[in-house]
């Protein structure tokens, strides 16, 4: 992803709180629950960090995120 593509990306995502495509099987697991942006990477992927018991950071692709 090219730099400036993912300097759009911060103003949707950066600092939100975000919910997953359930759809996903990788996804599944944090379906119905809210994590907070904590970044974005350089490679345009968004780092998520989810309330509850797997409270670590995970790198998700932005387009199975939607911010709530």
């Amino acid at each position: 992803m090219l730099p400036v593509e993912v300097e759009h990306l911060k103003p949707q995502f950066a600092g939100r709180q975000v919910l997953v495509d359930a759809n996903r099987p990788e996804l599944a697991r944090w379906a119905d629950t809210p994590g907070r942006v904590v970044t974005i990477n350089q490679n345009g992927h968004v780092l998520v960090q989810f309330d509850g018991p797997d409270a670590g950071w995970h790198e998700i692709h932005p387009k199975f995120l939607e911010p709530t």
